[in-house]
């Protein structure tokens, strides 16, 4: 299978054969064999834009035209509603001992004191701009009121720095540094 298949925009009906999905994303999963990975083979017909069915891999005689996934994995457009850039890939040097939010906030607390410099929070909010923007993110960040005139430098900077990854995006986040100087919380 080509990395890439080209749909023609005229075509308002559909089949994706052969794709796998996560089946804790299909409200009738059940229906579907469910793989020792979580995902199930299936197809997927497409009808104006909206998925019309998600029914078990068959070979189907329907008219309908056909693109062959080869078993690859189908998403849904990723969405990032609220991210702290700032906070994230700290996971091997900071995790959470719980799972719960207070779990997370703590540790993240703890790491800011104990981790978190100007260098050190710059590589992680390009590492996540640059990983958010390559799976196909393309929103644009704002600013928490509550962000330091240097943490506004350093949101400035990183953007600037990614926008060279293909295209143009702002970067920004509620990020305050505690090993800065100058750094306000």
């Amino acid at each position: 299978m080509p990395d890439f298949i080209t749909i023609p925009q005229t075509l308002t009906r559909f089949r994706l054969a052969n794709a796998r999905v996560p089946v804790c994303l299909v409200a009738d999963a059940a229906r579907l064999e469910i793989g020792i990975d979580g995902l199930a083979p299936c197809d997927i017909v497409i009808e104006k834009e909206h998925i019309a069915s998600i029914d078990p891999t068959a070979v189907m005689q329907d008219g309908l035209p056909r693109f062959d996934l080869d078993c690859g994995i189908v998403l849904p457009r990723l969405v990032d509603v609220h991210t702290h850039i700032d906070k994230g890939h700290i996971w091997q040097r900071a995790p959470n001992p719980d799972g719960s939010f207070l779990g997370a906030r703590t540790t993240v607390m703890a790491d800011r004191e104990a981790n978190w410099s100007y260098d050190d929070v710059a590589k992680r909010m390009d590492f996540a701009l640059r990983c958010a923007f390559a799976h196909g993110n393309r929103c644009a960040a704002h600013a928490h009121r509550h962000i330091s005139k240097a943490d506004a430098d350093l949101v400035a900077t990183v953007g600037r720095n990614a926008r060279g990854v293909e295209g143009p995006h702002r970067a920004a986040s509620g990020c305050a540094l505690s090993h800065r100087p100058g750094a306000q919380r």
